[in-house]
């Protein structure tokens, strides 16, 4: 499979997120990963920056998860608002 989009969470059992993201990047370098976590720190966000798209606080999901996916769905390569070091 390789989708378009994946929302992935960090905190997963047998797999962290960071992991299945370096796997998803590896098999479909072309997916486009947003990390959905409960973690909200400028310092988190910039070590797992070489993976995400975009980042949705689960604090804020009721209100931004729906924009920010559309935002992701409708980003190009050149568009992209985080620089991904594995994307084209």
């Amino acid at each position: 499979m390789k989708p378009d989009i994946v929302l992935l969470d960090i905190n997963m059992l047998g797999m962290n997120g960071m992991a299945a993201a370096e796997e998803i990047r590896r098999v479909s370098p072309s997916t486009k990963i947003v990390f959905l976590t409960v973690h909200d720190g400028p310092g988190f966000k910039v070590g797992v920056r070489p993976w995400a798209h975009a980042f949705v606080a689960k604090s804020a999901a009721g209100t931004d998860l729906i924009p920010t996916l559309q935002r992701v769905a409708g980003t190009t390569a050149n568009e992209m608002t985080i620089e991904c070091p594995h994307c084209k």
